[in-house]
């Protein structure tokens, strides 16, 4: 049986209104090495529409044309590259067109287009379709691709189907956690689909549902080609700080190993990140890759500083080669329109929950929405950010939270919206 919770909720605003947000225009790289070369590439973003703009730090750039400067050496050489895109009524991407210009860059090249992408999309925003069109220098095709996505009722991925150079078919499979545990790939061969390769993946998690070890095994062809084996650790606020990898390779039988480390602000922002390499287990050559970052006043990332360093911890001068660079970016603001969303209502179900909550809301246009889970001591247990529409719900897995009563707080468009919802374990 379905249990329906509907919220008495409260409407913070209710008329269509500008909010000044801020969107990324230009990012400028420059970086040196220890043979003297200086590259400097610069990125550049236009916009055709106020209500599409920019997250950095979630990697989402909303542009509608996007350049690419790439010059080396005495900054003659330049390497010049173009994406376009167009948009549907809910800001996704409908197609993009990837152009590269002639090399070495004249005022007199035209932009030479090199893939064409078409995508669709169905009722729930989930992505359903995508064809490629692959092209040559001079223009003509000489690839296509295509793939159709399915999904099961928690919206997850479950299968996808298309044509590369040959028919291929992958299936996957989650846990009740909602991450994946099993993957298979098949190709179309001799009339019928044959298996390709297959994943396993193993999961541990804490009391919190964190997941803290995972073991994730290829196999293609009945032989095992690599095993990857990960352990991570977490903050108090649920952040990753610390994580270690190592992959084992049937071909050559040597680890690789990887050390992660995660350092954060008093505002959960990223600060510093780096990673440790060591590539073919323990024979004294090590490579370290630190990332530190910078966050403007509206709390958008300003700059980044990057520095690899390559070791031989058994030589007398340990350190052999290093790289640095310095990645900027420059903001523009803009002034989406956010325009009344309706919600009529909101339904939480089941109730009480076990594993999971779906959150259901009656919204008359897909309206971006961010929901927040307090537990009973007022500390933020979980935080989503999702594109919500009237036919869909959202899965929120609250297996790891334990037994109680918890607050969610939702802010959907230019509405805020508050209710409560039971775990029992």
């Amino acid at each position: 049986m379905k249990y329906l919770y509907t919220f008495a909720l409260l409407v913070l605003f209710v008329n269509a209104s500008f909010a000044q947000q801020w969107r990324v225009v230009k990012v400028v790289e420059i970086g040196k090495s220890i043979n003297g070369e200086i590259p400097v590439d610069s990125f550049l973003y236009e916009y055709n529409s106020p209500n599409r703009g920019s997250n950095i730090g979630r990697d989402t750039i909303l542009y509608d044309r996007y350049q690419h400067y790439e010059r080396r050496g005495d900054n003659k050489a330049v390497k010049r590259y173009e994406s376009k895109r167009t948009y549907n009524k809910s800001n996704q991407v409908r197609t993009i067109n990837f152009s590269r210009y002639p090399y070495p860059q004249n005022s007199n090249n035209v932009a030479k287009l090199q893939q064409s992408d078409t995508l669709e999309y169905d009722e729930c925003r989930r992505l359903k379709y995508r064809r490629s069109y692959f092209f040559s220098d001079i223009g003509l095709e000489t690839k296509i691709t295509r793939y159709y996505y399915s999904y099961n009722e928690k919206h997850q991925l479950t299968h996808i189907s298309g044509y590369v150079d040959a028919e291929r078919r992958s299936n996957s499979s989650y846990n009740d956690k909602g991450d994946m545990d099993a993957s298979e790939l098949y190709y179309w061969k001799n009339g019928q689909y044959v298996l390709y390769s297959t994943s396993t993946y193993d999961n541990i998690y804490n009391d919190k549902g964190e997941l803290v070890e995972q073991t994730h095994t290829v196999t293609t062809d009945s032989t095992r080609y690599v095993t990857r084996y990960r352990a991570h650790r977490y903050n108090s606020d649920g952040l990753p700080i610390w994580d270690s990898s190592v992959n084992w390779y049937t071909y050559n039988g040597k680890p690789h190993f990887f050390i992660y480390n995660y350092v954060y602000n008093d505002k959960k922002q990223l600060i510093r990140s780096s990673v440790r390499d060591y590539p073919n287990g323990d024979n004294g050559y090590t490579k370290e890759d630190v990332t530190q970052y910078q966050y403007t006043s509206f709390d958008h990332i300003d700059m980044q500083t990057r520095v690899v360093k390559s070791y031989n911890i058994t030589a007398t001068l340990p350190v052999l080669v290093e790289d640095s660079s310095v990645k900027k970016m420059y903001y523009e603001p803009h002034w989406p329109v956010v325009v009344d969303t309706a919600v009529k209502s909101i339904n939480v179900f089941p109730v009480p929950a076990k594993d999971a909550v779906f959150i259901h809301l009656d919204v008359k246009a897909p309206t971006e929405v961010q929901a927040y889970i307090y537990n009973a001591m007022g500390k933020m247990v979980t935080h989503l950010n999702y594109m919500a529409t009237a036919d869909c719900s959202k899965r929120v897995p609250v297996g790891g939270l334990g037994s109680g009563t918890y607050h969610l707080v939702l802010l959907v468009g230019n509405e805020k919206r508050q209710g409560a919802f039971v775990v029992i374990q």
